[in-house]
């Protein structure tokens, strides 16, 4: 599905007979998620691997780095299975899927479940079995509507966690929609009757590391870090927005 260039996703608030609701989603976003995914997994592997990897994996992995990063930034398609199928081993391939797919599917629950939970957060029941105010308690439309989507974005978070199922795990599919939101797009910092893509980067960031080890935390900004940088030097982020994301993660070497 398309929409216009301020649409991502949409759902529609009449219910089918059944109950369901049916949603739509850009088909720009899905992709733009899709290489995100690919892009963060790349970047984990080379950090984590490199000591014990195949020289031949280093140099595909780079490879596969700056060819998502040039596709990310001029909406292109390259095409890398050959890569994968003839120079990657076993074990980095298998590595490659698994986080891949994990990343991807916990992304699209989150849009799903983010589009589902603005219906869900008008419901008084939901509300209190998920622990959110609804944005019916504000007073002003615009602040109506920044609620609204800071609660569908926690609902996103919260099913998106759920569907992983591992508590341990860095559920990294919401942050990854946030910045595939983010590319090539202006005013990342402002707030209108949303919230800033910068807020809601640094609120997803904040559920994704809540109860976790201090040095996976320290570990996992670094990669975000080292993915961002390359973002930027990639200019997929205009000029009065450089270093948007840095504020949280903070600069590490």
């Amino acid at each position: 599905w398309d929409f216009p260039e301020s649409k991502n996703a949409q759902v529609q608030t009449n219910a089918f007979y059944d109950g369901s609701h049916l949603i739509r989603i850009n088909s720009e976003l899905v992709v733009n998620v899709s290489r995100m995914v690919w892009l963060y997994t790349v970047v984990l592997l080379l950090e984590d691997i490199t000591s014990v990897a195949d020289f031949r994996d280093i140099v595909s992995l780079n490879t596969l780095k700056n060819k998502f990063l040039k596709d990310i930034k001029n909406d292109t398609d390259e095409g890398a299975a050959y890569l994968q199928e003839c120079f990657l081993s076993l074990d980095t391939k298998k590595a490659l899927n698994t986080f891949v797919i994990t990343f991807y599917e916990s992304a699209l629950v989150f849009i799903m479940m983010h589009e589902i939970g603005h219906i869900l957060e008008l419901d008084d029941q939901t509300c209190e079995e998920l622990n959110i105010i609804s944005s019916q308690s504000e007073v002003s439309l615009q602040e109506k509507k920044i609620k609204a989507e800071e609660n569908a974005d926690l609902i996103g978070h919260i099913y998106s966690n759920e569907y992983v199922g591992e508590p341990n795990f860095f559920n990294m599919g919401p942050i990854l929609v946030v910045l595939a939101i983010s590319i090539n797009r202006s005013a990342i910092q402002i707030q209108t009757d949303h919230p800033s893509i910068k807020n809601r980067y640094e609120s997803v960031e904040s559920k994704i590391f809540d109860g976790k080890n201090p040095m996976d935390i320290i570990h996992t900004r670094k990669l975000l870090y080292k993915m961002n940088r390359e973002l930027q030097n990639e200019e997929c982020w205009n000029d009065e927005d450089k270093n948007w994301w840095m504020n949280m993660i903070g600069k590490v070497e």
